[in-house]
């Protein structure tokens, strides 16, 4: 049931419920993102996949395209990356990945795609000597 604001309390409270219903539904929003990137970079093992030290410079690139907010440089990365994948150099495992953290940049919500790719890069082991 909706309340109807009186005169007596000035007409915010009606005004006021929509706006906290909008802000619920966003909170459920990111948190709904969040649990499907946290599902895609653990990939059902329990670790972020992988990159090879060449493909280093994708997730490289990502993050500064992603830390500048440029939709141009994150497009050209967003492309670079795959056709990395369609050439078999990056994983579906790693491709998943990466691509979950472009989605919300894409969507404008840097900042969800900058903690995802930084936990990203943070996961990655050195390469073996």
């Amino acid at each position: 049931m909706i309340r109807r604001s009186s005169a007596s309390d000035g007409g915010t409270k009606a005004s006021a419920r929509p706006a906290r219903m909008r802000s619920v539904g966003r909170w459920r929003s990111t948190a709904l993102q969040v649990a499907i990137s946290a599902a895609l970079l653990c990939g059902g093992c329990g670790q972020a996949p992988q990159f090879a030290a060449k493909d280093q410079q994708l997730l490289e690139s990502l993050r500064t395209a992603i830390s500048a907010h440029k939709p141009e440089w994150l497009e050209a990365s967003a492309k670079k990356i795959d056709e990395a994948h369609q050439k078999g150099s990056i994983s579906d495992e790693g491709f998943e990945a990466l691509q979950s953290t472009i989605v919300p940049a894409r969507a404008g919500d840097w900042k969800q795609a900058e903690q995802q790719i930084i936990q990203l890069e943070k996961a990655q082991r050195p390469p073996a000597k």
